[in-house]
């Protein structure tokens, strides 16, 4: 017997090799982004870590960019294609990495999700 769905685990952030970031509402109310927000990843020891930037004003333009999916909601996207790349280099894969989020740590004030890059989903 053979499963349909191999895994009912949906991801917490998916990048796209054409640079679009799809990012779940859990991930987004932890970061706290909003229409003024930009996401990056630090390398820090070998764990890639998810943190947010936030512009006030927000002039001019920003890699990593977020925005709200449909109005009111809480489910994002952003886009950086140099980022998806880094991303998708260090999972080993090419096109799509479906990734989970470990639990948030606060560094020096700001939080900061791991993002787990050695099971995609």
């Amino acid at each position: 017997m053979e499963k349909i769905i191999s895994t009912t685990r949906r991801p917490d952030i998916t990048f796209h090799a054409t640079g679009e970031i799809y990012i779940t509402a859990r991930v987004a109310r932890i970061l706290h982004l909003d229409g003024e927000s930009c996401v990056n990843v630090a390398l820090d020891k070998g764990e890639y870590l998810l943190f947010s930037e936030h512009y006030d004003g927000m002039i001019g333009n920003h890699t990593g960019r977020c925005y709200p999916v449909n109005a009111g909601g809480r489910y994002f996207r952003a886009n950086s294609v140099r980022l998806c790349r880094a991303i998708l280099d260090a999972c080993g894969v090419a096109g799509r990495a479906a990734l989970m989020c470990g639990e948030a740590v606060t560094i020096n004030g700001k939080t900061y999700l791991p993002v787990i890059t050695r099971t995609t989903l």
